[in-house]
């Protein structure tokens, strides 16, 4: 799950399933799963941080036609004669660029107090370990997750089976991310907005 707390990666698809009876029925729905983990004896949290400025390509692509409704709305000169510019100048200018710097606070720290960015990452071993009463943490480096099977294991306590399925090029938008996605990775003005966030600085930086 990305948000117990209405923080989602894709705000415009968010609210656009939220609305009306949906954002009460929503709203209920993420206190009750706040409750039902907070009734646990023990919580244990497993989050993956990945290399922020691939991450946010990848993540404007996910949500590619939500972020077209956002841009259309403030740019209403857009017109079907606008070349493909216009996918980078939404990257750059709609995009949520910062939402990796604001989510750990927003999310696991608010939930169990465990705040990531005062105490260490090793990142040559691509993980952590982090405790706080009843909750714990493993924080993985998501290109070093294979490396560090027997540590999730050890944690959850069972044996998992790894699957790797999740590649942006094998999705609906895959034509279209092979054509943008160096040119947004390249992006130096973005790029320079990433680096400088706590976010890159305390994991990659």
């Amino acid at each position: 799950m990305h948000t117990l707390y209405g923080n989602p990666p894709c705000k415009v698809l968010f609210d656009l399933e939220r609305k009306g009876l949906w954002f009460f029925l929503g709203y209920f729905y993420d206190l009750l799963r706040r409750l039902v983990i907070r009734r646990r004896r023990e919580v244990k949290i497993i989050s993956v941080i990945r290399n922020p400025i691939e991450r946010n390509v990848s993540m404007f692509f996910q949500d590619f036609p939500y972020w077209y409704i956002d841009y259309r709305k403030r740019n209403r000169s857009v017109s079907r004669f606008s070349d493909a510019s216009v996918v980078k100048d939404m990257y750059e200018t709609v995009f949520p660029h910062s939402y990796v710097d604001e989510w750990f606070d927003k999310e696991i720290k608010r939930l169990s107090g465990i705040d990531v960015y005062e105490h260490p990452f090793d990142r040559e071993k691509g993980f952590q370990e982090y405790r706080n009463g009843k909750y714990s943490l493993l924080l993985l480096e998501m290109t070093k997750i294979e490396d560090n099977w027997p540590v999730i294991e050890s944690f959850v306590g069972e044996k998992l089976e790894l699957e790797n399925e999740n590649f942006g090029e094998k999705k609906w938008y895959g034509p279209i991310y092979k054509l943008h996605k160096s040119d947004l990775l390249n992006d130096e003005s973005v790029n320079a907005l990433v680096m400088s966030g706590k976010f890159y600085q305390k994991f990659y930086g």
